[in-house]
């Protein structure tokens, strides 16, 4: 009876009870315990979704370049004159490059002409440049003259404040009537107003010369209201600083 109590149900005998050992947990430093996701980016490979840094390439560089072209304006038609002084400049460049000359000459012009070749051509096709004007800048025209047929002007001439009755002579052949920035001709006459040397308050018309003073010439600077009170230096900047120092003193 013994024996048959030990058999289980299926007829095999039954073993001794197995013994449950206790498994101590894991320590916290252990390797069981590390982050699930270093351990994971760590195996993980790199996905097609992660950024990458690209560096700059040709593509922008092209983009940009496409954008300046963009923004540049237009290019200006030329007018029928300038497109026919443009052609008259090219057919004066082709000219001088076809001149039969010897040695360095002939290479300077062909050298010279190619240049000015291209320009006309350039401004012909209308491609060039456009002048852009910058802020601020105010063009100023030139006022008109008139000229008799001869060629010479015809007196008076009116430039703003400053009336002009007669150009004078050139005197070449004497070096202190001319420099290298301006030219003092004997006989120059002109007329402007300023303040009076007898009464400030009011203006006066001077009339301003140049005589012929022998080696160098002589300046002159006379008030319509005091004739007799005629100021003279060797130079113009000398005879207007006298008329200065004349109106501060009657001031």
């Amino acid at each position: 009876m013994a024996s048959n109590s030990r058999r289980t149900a299926s007829g095999s005998q039954a073993g001794p009870p197995a013994k449950v050992l206790a498994t101590p947990p894991p320590t916290a430093g252990g390797p069981d315990h590390r982050p699930h996701s270093k351990v994971m980016s760590a195996s993980r490979p790199l996905s097609m979704s992660t950024p990458v840094m690209k560096a700059p390439g040709k593509e922008s560089r092209i983009k940009k370049e496409e954008a300046s072209l963009l923004e540049r304006p237009p290019p200006k038609k030329l007018t029928p004159a300038a497109q026919a002084r443009a052609a008259k400049a090219a057919a004066a460049a082709a000219a001088a490059a076809s001149t039969p000359s010897t040695g360095h000459a002939k290479k300077a012009a062909a050298t010279s002409s190619a240049p000015v070749a291209q320009a006309a051509a350039g401004q012909a096709a209308g491609v060039g440049k456009s002048k852009r004007k910058k802020p601020g800048m105010v063009r100023k025209r030139i006022q008109p003259i008139p000229v008799h047929r001869t060629g010479l002007p015809i007196f008076p001439v009116v430039l703003g404040g400053l009336t002009v009755h007669s150009l004078g002579k050139v005197i070449y052949d004497r070096p202190n009537f001319y420099s290298e920035r301006y030219i003092w001709p004997a006989g120059f006459s002109s007329t402007r107003f300023y303040p009076s040397m007898k009464n400030p308050d009011t203006r006066a018309l001077y009339t301003c010369r140049i005589r012929d003073n022998g080696e160098a010439p002589l300046f002159e600077m006379v008030g319509d209201d005091d004739p007799s009170n005629v100021i003279s230096a060797p130079s113009a900047t000398a005879c207007l600083c006298l008329v200065l120092t004349a109106v501060n003193k009657a001031r």
